[in-house]
Protein backbone atom coordinates (compact mmCIF):
# COMPACT_ATOMS: atom_id res chain seq x y z
CA UNK A 1 0.00 0.00 0.00
CA UNK A 2 3.12 2.30 0.81
CA UNK A 3 4.05 2.02 -2.86
CA UNK A 4 0.60 2.95 -3.94
CA UNK A 5 0.76 5.70 -1.72
CA UNK A 6 3.96 7.09 -3.04
CA UNK A 7 3.02 6.34 -6.76
CA UNK A 8 -0.53 8.49 -5.97
CA UNK A 9 1.74 11.48 -4.49
CA UNK A 10 3.63 11.91 -7.23
CA UNK A 11 0.81 11.61 -9.24
CA UNK A 12 -1.01 14.37 -7.66
CA UNK A 13 2.20 16.14 -7.60
CA UNK A 14 2.49 16.03 -11.30
CA UNK A 15 -1.12 16.93 -11.82
CA UNK A 16 -1.34 20.24 -9.34
CA UNK A 17 2.41 21.68 -11.49
CA UNK A 18 0.59 20.44 -15.05
CA UNK A 19 -2.62 22.80 -14.50
CA UNK A 20 -0.68 25.45 -13.67
CA UNK A 21 0.89 24.97 -17.01
CA UNK A 22 -2.82 23.86 -18.72
CA UNK A 23 -4.43 27.20 -17.70
CA UNK A 24 -1.74 29.47 -18.80
CA UNK A 25 -2.20 27.70 -22.24
CA UNK A 26 -6.28 28.20 -21.99
CA UNK A 27 -5.08 32.08 -21.39
CA UNK A 28 -2.61 32.06 -24.39
CA UNK A 29 -5.19 30.27 -26.80
CA UNK A 30 -7.25 33.44 -26.53
CA UNK A 31 -4.55 35.81 -27.24
CA UNK A 32 -3.99 33.21 -30.37
CA UNK A 33 -7.31 32.77 -31.77
CA UNK A 34 -6.78 34.68 -34.66
CA UNK A 35 -2.92 32.54 -35.17
CA UNK A 36 -2.84 29.22 -37.13
CA UNK A 37 -4.41 26.03 -34.82
CA UNK A 38 -0.88 24.58 -34.94
CA UNK A 39 0.67 26.77 -32.30
CA UNK A 40 -1.78 26.03 -29.98
CA UNK A 41 -1.70 22.68 -30.29
CA UNK A 42 2.09 22.84 -29.80
CA UNK A 43 1.46 24.45 -26.42
CA UNK A 44 -0.63 21.21 -25.27
CA UNK A 45 2.67 19.24 -25.55
CA UNK A 46 4.03 21.18 -22.54
CA UNK A 47 0.93 20.19 -20.60
CA UNK A 48 2.10 16.29 -21.71
CA UNK A 49 5.08 17.23 -20.85
CA UNK A 50 4.84 18.43 -17.18
CA UNK A 51 1.83 15.09 -16.43
CA UNK A 52 4.65 12.50 -16.84
CA UNK A 53 8.30 14.60 -15.68
CA UNK A 54 9.04 16.58 -12.82
CA UNK A 55 12.40 17.08 -14.49
CA UNK A 56 12.89 20.27 -16.19
CA UNK A 57 15.82 22.94 -17.28
CA UNK A 58 16.31 25.47 -14.77
CA UNK A 59 15.39 28.76 -15.57
CA UNK A 60 14.48 32.45 -14.17
CA UNK A 61 11.74 33.05 -16.34
CA UNK A 62 9.87 30.11 -15.20
CA UNK A 63 6.28 30.25 -14.38
CA UNK A 64 6.56 28.55 -11.12
CA UNK A 65 8.94 31.41 -9.75
CA UNK A 66 5.63 33.50 -9.48
CA UNK A 67 3.62 31.32 -7.08
CA UNK A 68 5.30 29.79 -3.71
CA UNK A 69 5.96 26.34 -5.13
CA UNK A 70 7.66 23.94 -7.75
CA UNK A 71 7.40 20.53 -8.85
CA UNK A 72 7.54 17.76 -6.24
CA UNK A 73 6.24 20.15 -3.48
CA UNK A 74 3.36 18.20 -2.95
CA UNK A 75 5.60 15.32 -1.77
CA UNK A 76 7.02 17.06 0.80
CA UNK A 77 3.16 17.20 2.69
CA UNK A 78 4.21 13.78 4.63
CA UNK A 79 2.28 12.00 7.20
CA UNK A 80 3.91 8.94 9.32
CA UNK A 81 2.31 6.09 9.21
CA UNK A 82 1.22 4.96 12.55
CA UNK A 83 1.79 6.34 16.33
CA UNK A 84 4.74 4.32 16.80
CA UNK A 85 6.60 5.91 13.88
CA UNK A 86 6.51 9.23 15.44
CA UNK A 87 7.77 7.76 18.89
CA UNK A 88 10.50 6.21 16.95
CA UNK A 89 11.17 9.97 15.20
CA UNK A 90 10.97 11.32 18.72
CA UNK A 91 12.84 9.22 20.26
CA UNK A 92 15.96 8.81 17.70
CA UNK A 93 19.16 8.37 19.63
CA UNK A 94 20.46 11.93 19.61
CA UNK A 95 18.72 13.64 23.04
CA UNK A 96 16.02 15.40 20.91
CA UNK A 97 13.13 16.99 23.73
CA UNK A 98 9.85 17.63 22.42
CA UNK A 99 8.37 20.01 24.10
CA UNK A 100 4.77 18.43 23.80
CA UNK A 101 2.33 17.57 26.51
CA UNK A 102 1.20 13.94 26.08
CA UNK A 103 -2.41 15.16 25.36
CA UNK A 104 -1.31 17.16 22.48
CA UNK A 105 1.08 14.64 21.22
CA UNK A 106 -2.10 12.32 21.12
CA UNK A 107 -4.11 14.83 19.41
CA UNK A 108 -1.10 15.00 16.94
CA UNK A 109 -1.37 11.28 16.33
CA UNK A 110 -4.75 11.40 16.12
CA UNK A 111 -4.54 13.81 13.40
CA UNK A 112 -1.94 12.21 11.42
CA UNK A 113 -3.94 8.98 11.58
CA UNK A 114 -6.98 10.68 10.19
CA UNK A 115 -4.69 12.11 7.49
CA UNK A 116 -3.65 8.39 6.89
CA UNK A 117 -6.73 7.31 6.64
CA UNK A 118 -8.17 9.84 4.15
CA UNK A 119 -5.38 9.52 2.02
CA UNK A 120 -5.61 5.66 1.89
CA UNK A 121 -9.13 5.57 1.00
CA UNK A 122 -8.09 8.33 -1.62
CA UNK A 123 -5.30 5.96 -2.89
CA UNK A 124 -8.00 3.23 -3.34
CA UNK A 125 -10.34 5.56 -5.41
CA UNK A 126 -7.70 6.56 -7.96
CA UNK A 127 -6.71 3.08 -8.56
CA UNK A 128 -10.72 2.15 -8.99
CA UNK A 129 -10.97 5.02 -11.24
CA UNK A 130 -8.07 3.72 -13.27
CA UNK A 131 -9.30 0.14 -13.69
CA UNK A 132 -12.81 1.56 -14.49
CA UNK A 133 -11.86 4.01 -17.02
CA UNK A 134 -9.47 1.39 -18.75
CA UNK A 135 -12.09 -1.06 -19.17
CA UNK A 136 -14.11 1.61 -20.40
CA UNK A 137 -11.81 1.90 -23.06
CA UNK A 138 -10.50 -1.27 -23.70
CA UNK A 139 -14.50 -2.58 -24.59
CA UNK A 140 -14.97 0.56 -26.70
CA UNK A 141 -11.62 -0.31 -28.84
CA UNK A 142 -12.90 -3.69 -28.83
CA UNK A 143 -16.11 -2.98 -30.41
CA UNK A 144 -15.07 -0.48 -32.85
CA UNK A 145 -12.66 -3.15 -34.17
CA UNK A 146 -15.57 -5.76 -34.39
CA UNK A 147 -17.28 -3.01 -36.86
CA UNK A 148 -13.91 -2.16 -39.18
CA UNK A 149 -13.37 -6.14 -39.12
CA UNK A 150 -15.60 -6.08 -42.84
CA UNK A 151 -14.29 -3.10 -44.04
CA UNK A 152 -12.98 -2.65 -47.69
CA UNK A 153 -9.38 -1.45 -48.87
CA UNK A 154 -9.71 0.63 -51.38
CA UNK A 155 -5.89 1.78 -51.56
CA UNK A 156 -2.86 1.70 -49.29
CA UNK A 157 -3.91 1.84 -46.16
CA UNK A 158 -7.84 2.97 -46.34
CA UNK A 159 -10.78 0.95 -45.71
CA UNK A 160 -13.93 1.73 -46.14
CA UNK A 161 -17.16 0.39 -44.30
CA UNK A 162 -20.13 0.95 -43.68
CA UNK A 163 -20.92 -0.19 -40.45
CA UNK A 164 -19.22 3.58 -38.98
CA UNK A 165 -20.65 6.94 -39.67
CA UNK A 166 -17.41 8.92 -39.48
CA UNK A 167 -13.51 9.01 -40.41
CA UNK A 168 -10.43 7.97 -38.21
CA UNK A 169 -7.31 6.74 -37.83
CA UNK A 170 -6.82 3.34 -36.23
CA UNK A 171 -3.76 1.24 -35.11
CA UNK A 172 -0.41 1.81 -33.83
CA UNK A 173 2.80 0.26 -35.68
CA UNK A 174 0.65 0.09 -38.89
CA UNK A 175 -2.10 2.89 -38.99
CA UNK A 176 -5.20 2.82 -41.26
CA UNK A 177 -7.34 5.27 -42.48
CA UNK A 178 -10.87 4.50 -42.03
CA UNK A 179 -13.96 6.20 -44.02
CA UNK A 180 -17.53 5.31 -44.11
CA UNK A 181 -19.30 4.89 -48.04
CA UNK A 182 -21.48 7.73 -47.16
CA UNK A 183 -18.68 10.37 -48.33
CA UNK A 184 -19.23 11.33 -52.33
CA UNK A 185 -15.78 11.31 -54.55
CA UNK A 186 -15.11 14.93 -53.54
CA UNK A 187 -15.63 15.02 -49.89
CA UNK A 188 -13.35 11.53 -49.56
CA UNK A 189 -10.33 13.35 -51.40
CA UNK A 190 -10.45 16.04 -48.43
CA UNK A 191 -11.20 14.09 -45.53
CA UNK A 192 -8.74 11.33 -46.82
CA UNK A 193 -5.89 14.13 -47.09
CA UNK A 194 -7.59 15.10 -44.00
CA UNK A 195 -6.40 11.70 -41.99
CA UNK A 196 -2.96 11.36 -43.76
CA UNK A 197 -1.84 14.41 -42.10
CA UNK A 198 -2.78 12.69 -38.64
CA UNK A 199 -0.90 10.19 -40.01
CA UNK A 200 2.26 12.18 -40.90
CA UNK A 201 2.30 14.32 -37.65
CA UNK A 202 1.71 10.94 -35.44
CA UNK A 203 -1.09 12.71 -34.46
CA UNK A 204 -2.91 9.05 -33.76
CA UNK A 205 0.32 8.50 -31.23
CA UNK A 206 -0.23 11.81 -29.33
CA UNK A 207 -3.86 10.56 -28.55
CA UNK A 208 -3.24 7.78 -27.29
CA UNK A 209 -0.63 8.81 -25.12
CA UNK A 210 -3.46 12.04 -23.86
CA UNK A 211 -5.70 9.39 -23.42
CA UNK A 212 -3.66 7.06 -21.16
CA UNK A 213 -2.33 10.36 -18.84
CA UNK A 214 -6.02 11.42 -18.99
CA UNK A 215 -7.25 7.74 -17.37
CA UNK A 216 -4.22 8.41 -14.97
CA UNK A 217 -5.20 11.77 -14.00
CA UNK A 218 -9.02 11.13 -14.08
CA UNK A 219 -9.66 12.98 -11.05
CA UNK A 220 -8.57 16.38 -12.44
CA UNK A 221 -11.41 18.22 -14.22
CA UNK A 222 -8.54 20.85 -15.45
CA UNK A 223 -7.59 17.83 -17.92
CA UNK A 224 -10.13 16.85 -18.91
CA UNK A 225 -11.10 20.37 -20.63
CA UNK A 226 -7.28 20.47 -21.47
CA UNK A 227 -7.88 17.03 -23.26
CA UNK A 228 -10.98 18.75 -24.84
CA UNK A 229 -9.46 21.63 -25.65
CA UNK A 230 -6.35 19.92 -27.39
CA UNK A 231 -8.11 17.63 -29.84
CA UNK A 232 -9.78 20.53 -31.06
CA UNK A 233 -6.58 22.33 -32.04
CA UNK A 234 -5.13 19.28 -33.19
CA UNK A 235 -8.08 19.23 -35.86
CA UNK A 236 -8.43 22.21 -36.18
CA UNK A 237 -4.74 22.64 -37.39
CA UNK A 238 -5.15 19.83 -39.81
CA UNK A 239 -7.56 21.49 -41.40
CA UNK A 240 -5.66 24.34 -41.96
CA UNK A 241 -3.03 22.19 -43.54
CA UNK A 242 -5.66 20.76 -45.83
CA UNK A 243 -6.50 24.15 -46.69
CA UNK A 244 -3.07 25.27 -47.13
CA UNK A 245 -2.05 22.35 -49.36
CA UNK A 246 -5.09 22.37 -51.84
CA UNK A 247 -6.20 26.05 -51.87
CA UNK A 248 -8.30 28.73 -50.27
CA UNK A 249 -11.17 27.94 -52.88
CA UNK A 250 -12.33 24.45 -51.07
CA UNK A 251 -13.08 26.29 -48.19
CA UNK A 252 -17.19 26.23 -48.68
CA UNK A 253 -16.90 21.63 -49.58
CA UNK A 254 -14.36 21.08 -47.04
CA UNK A 255 -16.73 22.74 -44.67
CA UNK A 256 -20.14 20.97 -45.99
CA UNK A 257 -17.81 17.39 -46.00
CA UNK A 258 -16.74 18.22 -42.19
CA UNK A 259 -21.19 18.74 -41.83
CA UNK A 260 -21.90 15.36 -43.60
CA UNK A 261 -19.58 13.77 -41.24
CA UNK A 262 -20.95 15.27 -38.05
CA UNK A 263 -24.40 13.60 -38.89
CA UNK A 264 -25.59 11.01 -36.46
CA UNK A 265 -22.60 11.41 -34.88
CA UNK A 266 -22.40 9.20 -31.30
CA UNK A 267 -19.79 11.22 -28.91
CA UNK A 268 -18.59 8.11 -26.09
CA UNK A 269 -17.78 8.79 -22.77
CA UNK A 270 -13.73 7.64 -23.16
CA UNK A 271 -12.02 9.27 -25.87
CA UNK A 272 -11.58 6.18 -27.64
CA UNK A 273 -8.04 5.10 -28.47
CA UNK A 274 -8.94 4.85 -32.42
CA UNK A 275 -8.09 8.58 -33.92
CA UNK A 276 -11.78 10.34 -34.18
CA UNK A 277 -13.34 13.62 -35.46
CA UNK A 278 -14.57 16.57 -33.26
CA UNK A 279 -15.84 19.98 -32.71
CA UNK A 280 -17.24 20.18 -36.02
CA UNK A 281 -19.13 24.00 -35.13
CA UNK A 282 -15.88 25.10 -34.35
CA UNK A 283 -14.07 23.71 -37.50
CA UNK A 284 -16.28 24.57 -39.70
CA UNK A 285 -16.38 28.34 -38.44
CA UNK A 286 -12.36 28.01 -37.96
CA UNK A 287 -12.55 26.87 -41.94
CA UNK A 288 -14.46 29.53 -43.05
CA UNK A 289 -12.62 32.27 -41.84
CA UNK A 290 -9.34 30.82 -42.67
CA UNK A 291 -6.50 32.79 -44.32
CA UNK A 292 -3.08 32.20 -45.25
CA UNK A 293 -0.85 33.95 -42.86
CA UNK A 294 2.04 36.60 -43.74
CA UNK A 295 5.56 34.77 -43.03
CA UNK A 296 6.52 37.88 -40.65
CA UNK A 297 3.31 36.97 -38.64
CA UNK A 298 4.14 33.20 -38.47
CA UNK A 299 7.49 34.31 -37.53
CA UNK A 300 6.33 36.66 -34.53
CA UNK A 301 3.44 33.98 -33.34
CA UNK A 302 6.71 31.21 -32.84
CA UNK A 303 9.02 33.58 -31.59
CA UNK A 304 6.35 34.10 -28.88
CA UNK A 305 5.24 30.88 -28.91
CA UNK A 306 9.19 29.54 -27.67
CA UNK A 307 9.36 32.06 -25.19
CA UNK A 308 6.04 30.95 -23.85
CA UNK A 309 7.23 27.18 -23.92
CA UNK A 310 10.09 28.15 -21.93
CA UNK A 311 8.16 29.42 -19.88
CA UNK A 312 5.96 26.74 -18.47
CA UNK A 313 8.46 24.35 -19.58
CA UNK A 314 10.93 25.04 -17.13
CA UNK A 315 11.11 24.79 -13.22
CA UNK A 316 11.77 27.59 -10.71
CA UNK A 317 15.43 29.19 -10.09
CA UNK A 318 15.04 27.61 -6.72
CA UNK A 319 18.33 26.57 -6.04
CA UNK A 320 18.01 25.30 -2.91
CA UNK A 321 15.67 22.47 -3.98
CA UNK A 322 18.19 21.62 -6.13
CA UNK A 323 21.20 21.21 -3.11
CA UNK A 324 18.92 20.08 -0.50
CA UNK A 325 18.68 16.84 -3.42
CA UNK A 326 22.18 17.00 -3.89
CA UNK A 327 23.31 17.25 -0.28
CA UNK A 328 21.33 14.10 0.51
CA UNK A 329 22.63 12.08 -1.84
CA UNK A 330 26.53 13.32 -1.22
CA UNK A 331 25.72 12.64 2.99
CA UNK A 332 25.71 8.91 1.66
CA UNK A 333 29.71 9.56 1.23
CA UNK A 334 30.36 10.68 4.35
CA UNK A 335 28.82 7.25 6.36
CA UNK A 336 32.21 5.13 5.37
CA UNK A 337 34.08 7.91 6.08
CA UNK A 338 32.71 8.38 9.67
CA UNK A 339 32.83 4.60 11.29
CA UNK A 340 31.32 6.50 14.16
CA UNK A 341 34.02 8.65 14.49
CA UNK A 342 33.94 12.59 15.35
CA UNK A 343 33.85 14.46 12.24
CA UNK A 344 34.30 18.56 11.17
CA UNK A 345 32.57 21.09 10.00
CA UNK A 346 35.35 20.86 7.22
CA UNK A 347 34.08 16.81 6.22
CA UNK A 348 30.83 18.69 5.91
CA UNK A 349 31.74 21.01 4.08
CA UNK A 350 33.71 18.60 1.43
CA UNK A 351 30.26 16.79 0.59
CA UNK A 352 28.14 20.59 0.71
CA UNK A 353 27.37 20.95 -2.53
CA UNK A 354 27.27 24.66 -2.25
CA UNK A 355 28.52 27.93 -0.50
CA UNK A 356 27.19 28.48 2.77
CA UNK A 357 27.88 31.35 5.96
CA UNK A 358 25.38 29.51 8.55
CA UNK A 359 23.24 26.67 9.31
CA UNK A 360 19.90 27.34 11.22
CA UNK A 361 17.66 24.80 13.01
CA UNK A 362 14.50 26.00 14.57
CA UNK A 363 12.30 23.89 16.36
CA UNK A 364 8.92 23.03 15.32
CA UNK A 365 5.68 25.58 16.18
CA UNK A 366 8.49 28.65 15.58
CA UNK A 367 6.30 31.27 13.83
CA UNK A 368 7.69 32.24 10.43
CA UNK A 369 7.76 35.85 11.93
CA UNK A 370 10.62 34.54 13.71
CA UNK A 371 12.87 32.15 11.62
CA UNK A 372 12.95 35.77 9.54
CA UNK A 373 13.99 37.80 12.27
CA UNK A 374 16.75 34.91 13.20
CA UNK A 375 17.99 34.54 9.41
CA UNK A 376 18.03 38.38 8.98
CA UNK A 377 15.56 38.63 5.83
CA UNK A 378 12.60 37.57 4.34
CA UNK A 379 11.87 34.80 2.25
CA UNK A 380 8.73 33.56 1.11
CA UNK A 381 9.21 29.61 0.90
CA UNK A 382 9.49 29.17 5.09
CA UNK A 383 6.76 27.44 6.15
CA UNK A 384 6.29 26.76 9.81
CA UNK A 385 6.80 23.17 10.84
CA UNK A 386 4.01 21.48 12.92
CA UNK A 387 4.89 18.75 14.02
CA UNK A 388 7.55 16.65 16.14
CA UNK A 389 10.39 15.07 14.63
CA UNK A 390 10.54 17.36 11.54
CA UNK A 391 13.12 18.50 10.24
CA UNK A 392 13.40 22.93 10.17
CA UNK A 393 16.60 23.72 8.66
CA UNK A 394 18.25 26.12 6.94
CA UNK A 395 21.46 27.21 4.98
CA UNK A 396 22.15 30.69 4.33
CA UNK A 397 24.77 32.57 2.14
CA UNK A 398 24.61 36.51 2.28
CA UNK A 399 20.91 37.41 2.31
CA UNK A 400 19.66 34.42 0.24
CA UNK A 401 18.72 30.66 1.19
CA UNK A 402 20.45 28.24 -0.42
CA UNK A 403 19.43 25.12 0.96
CA UNK A 404 16.07 24.00 3.06
CA UNK A 405 14.64 21.31 4.79
CA UNK A 406 11.33 21.22 6.33
CA UNK A 407 9.80 17.45 6.66
CA UNK A 408 10.02 14.29 8.22
CA UNK A 409 13.02 12.74 7.71
CA UNK A 410 11.76 9.52 6.06
CA UNK A 411 11.23 11.96 3.31
CA UNK A 412 14.03 13.92 3.36
CA UNK A 413 16.28 11.21 3.61
CA UNK A 414 18.36 12.99 6.10
CA UNK A 415 17.61 14.46 9.86
CA UNK A 416 19.81 17.41 11.24
CA UNK A 417 20.22 16.70 15.06
CA UNK A 418 21.02 20.06 16.56
CA UNK A 419 20.12 18.80 20.22
CA UNK A 420 17.13 20.68 21.91
CA UNK A 421 17.50 24.83 22.24
CA UNK A 422 15.92 27.53 24.60
CA UNK A 423 14.69 29.65 22.66
CA UNK A 424 13.49 27.62 19.52
CA UNK A 425 16.74 28.06 17.36
CA UNK A 426 20.15 27.22 16.92
CA UNK A 427 22.76 28.25 14.86
CA UNK A 428 25.99 27.46 13.28
CA UNK A 429 28.93 29.07 11.59
CA UNK A 430 30.47 27.50 8.47
CA UNK A 431 34.14 28.80 9.26
CA UNK A 432 34.12 27.64 12.74
CA UNK A 433 35.08 24.13 14.60
CA UNK A 434 31.43 22.36 14.61
CA UNK A 435 31.89 18.63 15.65
CA UNK A 436 29.47 16.18 14.74
CA UNK A 437 28.86 12.42 14.42
CA UNK A 438 26.85 10.66 11.96
CA UNK A 439 24.21 8.01 11.80
CA UNK A 440 22.94 5.35 9.45
CA UNK A 441 19.51 4.66 10.03
CA UNK A 442 17.49 2.52 7.97
CA UNK A 443 15.08 5.27 6.12
CA UNK A 444 17.42 8.66 6.65
CA UNK A 445 20.62 9.07 7.70
CA UNK A 446 21.16 11.50 10.98
CA UNK A 447 23.74 14.35 11.39
CA UNK A 448 24.44 14.80 14.94
CA UNK A 449 26.23 18.24 15.70
CA UNK A 450 27.97 17.91 18.85
CA UNK A 451 29.06 21.81 19.46
CA UNK A 452 30.99 24.43 18.00
CA UNK A 453 31.49 28.32 18.15
CA UNK A 454 28.07 29.66 17.13
CA UNK A 455 26.25 26.37 18.81
CA UNK A 456 23.86 28.91 20.73
CA UNK A 457 20.79 28.25 22.45
CA UNK A 458 20.39 32.00 23.55
CA UNK A 459 21.68 35.48 23.67
CA UNK A 460 21.34 37.83 27.02
CA UNK A 461 23.24 40.81 28.23
CA UNK A 462 24.99 40.40 31.63
CA UNK A 463 26.62 43.57 33.28
CA UNK A 464 26.62 45.31 29.99
CA UNK A 465 28.35 41.94 28.08
CA UNK A 466 26.80 40.17 25.73
CA UNK A 467 26.27 36.44 26.79
CA UNK A 468 26.06 33.23 24.37
CA UNK A 469 24.96 30.15 25.69
CA UNK A 470 26.80 27.42 23.72
CA UNK A 471 27.12 23.75 23.87
CA UNK A 472 31.01 22.87 25.06
CA UNK A 473 32.98 19.91 24.13
CA UNK A 474 31.58 17.59 26.92
CA UNK A 475 27.78 18.58 26.16
CA UNK A 476 26.96 21.10 28.70
CA UNK A 477 25.42 24.31 28.32
CA UNK A 478 28.27 26.88 28.67
CA UNK A 479 28.62 30.91 28.34
CA UNK A 480 30.48 32.35 25.82
CA UNK A 481 31.16 36.02 26.56
CA UNK A 482 32.00 39.33 24.48
CA UNK A 483 34.53 40.90 26.09
CA UNK A 484 35.84 43.85 24.83
CA UNK A 485 38.15 45.82 27.26
CA UNK A 486 41.59 43.92 28.03
CA UNK A 487 41.65 41.99 31.21
CA UNK A 488 44.10 39.27 32.40
CA UNK A 489 43.50 35.73 31.85
CA UNK A 490 42.49 35.00 35.83
CA UNK A 491 39.49 37.50 35.60
CA UNK A 492 38.25 36.23 32.16
CA UNK A 493 38.36 32.86 34.16
CA UNK A 494 36.04 34.70 36.48
CA UNK A 495 33.64 35.78 34.51
CA UNK A 496 33.17 32.86 32.70
CA UNK A 497 32.51 30.98 36.23
CA UNK A 498 30.23 33.69 36.95
CA UNK A 499 28.36 33.11 33.76
CA UNK A 500 28.43 29.81 34.35
CA UNK A 501 26.94 29.97 37.65
CA UNK A 502 23.89 32.20 35.87
CA UNK A 503 23.04 29.86 32.80
CA UNK A 504 22.28 26.89 35.64
CA UNK A 505 19.39 28.41 36.85
CA UNK A 506 18.51 25.53 39.45
CA UNK A 507 21.58 25.95 40.95
CA UNK A 508 21.88 29.83 40.98
CA UNK A 509 18.63 30.23 42.46
CA UNK A 510 20.30 27.88 45.41
CA UNK A 511 23.87 29.70 45.72
CA UNK A 512 22.91 32.95 47.52
CA UNK A 513 26.54 34.19 47.43
CA UNK A 514 29.50 32.89 46.83
CA UNK A 515 33.47 34.46 47.46
CA UNK A 516 36.35 33.63 45.22
CA UNK A 517 39.55 32.73 46.78
CA UNK A 518 41.52 33.13 44.42
CA UNK A 519 41.98 32.49 40.75
CA UNK A 520 45.50 31.21 39.17
CA UNK A 521 46.45 30.53 35.80
CA UNK A 522 47.60 26.85 35.74
CA UNK A 523 48.81 25.88 31.73
CA UNK A 524 48.30 26.93 28.26
CA UNK A 525 46.82 24.17 26.51
CA UNK A 526 47.90 25.37 23.03
CA UNK A 527 46.91 28.79 20.80
CA UNK A 528 44.27 30.23 22.41
CA UNK A 529 43.26 27.62 25.30
CA UNK A 530 44.49 27.34 28.72
CA UNK A 531 43.78 26.26 31.99
CA UNK A 532 42.45 28.23 34.95
CA UNK A 533 42.29 27.34 38.57
CA UNK A 534 39.38 28.71 40.50
CA UNK A 535 39.10 28.19 44.44
CA UNK A 536 35.92 29.79 46.73
CA UNK A 537 33.47 30.18 49.31
CA UNK A 538 29.92 29.77 49.23
CA UNK A 539 26.87 30.21 50.92
CA UNK A 540 24.31 27.60 50.14
CA UNK A 541 20.31 27.00 50.75
CA UNK A 542 19.30 23.44 52.40
CA UNK A 543 20.15 21.16 49.94
CA UNK A 544 22.60 22.39 47.55
CA UNK A 545 25.02 20.29 49.45
CA UNK A 546 23.58 17.67 47.93
CA UNK A 547 23.18 18.99 44.20
CA UNK A 548 26.93 19.54 43.76
CA UNK A 549 29.58 17.39 45.14
CA UNK A 550 32.73 19.25 46.36
CA UNK A 551 34.90 16.40 45.02
CA UNK A 552 36.10 14.68 47.74
CA UNK A 553 33.08 12.93 48.65
CA UNK A 554 32.28 14.79 51.72
CA UNK A 555 29.41 17.26 51.50
CA UNK A 556 30.14 20.87 52.78
CA UNK A 557 27.51 24.13 53.48
CA UNK A 558 30.65 26.41 53.30
CA UNK A 559 33.45 25.93 50.72
CA UNK A 560 35.91 23.30 49.62
CA UNK A 561 38.73 21.45 51.35
CA UNK A 562 41.68 21.83 51.82
CA UNK A 563 43.49 20.53 48.06
CA UNK A 564 40.40 20.50 46.48
CA UNK A 565 39.31 23.61 43.48
CA UNK A 566 37.46 23.67 40.24
CA UNK A 567 39.66 23.80 36.93
CA UNK A 568 38.01 25.36 34.08
CA UNK A 569 39.65 25.37 30.55
CA UNK A 570 38.99 28.46 28.44
CA UNK A 571 39.40 29.31 25.23
CA UNK A 572 39.23 32.42 23.34
CA UNK A 573 37.34 32.90 19.97
CA UNK A 574 37.59 35.64 17.31
CA UNK A 575 35.85 38.39 18.28
CA UNK A 576 37.13 38.77 21.42
CA UNK A 577 34.62 36.28 22.61
CA UNK A 578 35.79 33.29 25.10
CA UNK A 579 34.37 30.46 25.30
CA UNK A 580 34.21 27.83 28.95
CA UNK A 581 34.54 24.44 26.84
CA UNK A 582 35.11 22.37 30.32
CA UNK A 583 34.90 22.50 34.30
CA UNK A 584 35.92 20.11 36.46
CA UNK A 585 37.10 19.65 40.48
CA UNK A 586 40.56 19.42 40.75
Amino acid sequence: MNLLQDLFKQVLDLSITASYVAIAVMVARIFLSKSPKIFSFILWGVVLFRLVSPISFISKFSIFNLFNRGPGDFQNISYVDAATEVLEVISVPMNFNSKNSISEFTMAVVDLSLLENIFNISTIIWIIGIQVLLVIGIVSYIKLLAKIKTATLIENNIYESDRIDTAFVCGFIRPKIYIPTSLNKKERQYIIEHEKIHIKRFDYITKVISSLLLTIHWFNPIMWVSFILMSKDMEMSCDEKVMKKLGDNIKVDYSNSLLSLATDKKVSFLPPIAFGENSTKSRIKNVLNYKKPKFWAILLVFTLVVGMSIFLISNPDNDWKNNSTKLVTQVDTLVEKSENKELTVDDFKEITPFKWDYMYSFTPYTPKEDIENTIGFKWSKISESVNEGTNQVIFTKGDKVVCYFNGYPEYDKVYFDFRSSTNGNIKLSSKENIKFYIYDVDEYKILSFMGGDNYISKTYTSNGRKVEVGISDEGFSTPIVHIEDTRNLEEIGKILFEESLKINEEYYEKIKSYKITYVSLMEELGEDKYQVKIAYDLEANEGYENDLDTGNGVNMNNGWTVGKYQILEIEKLHENRYKLTNWYTG
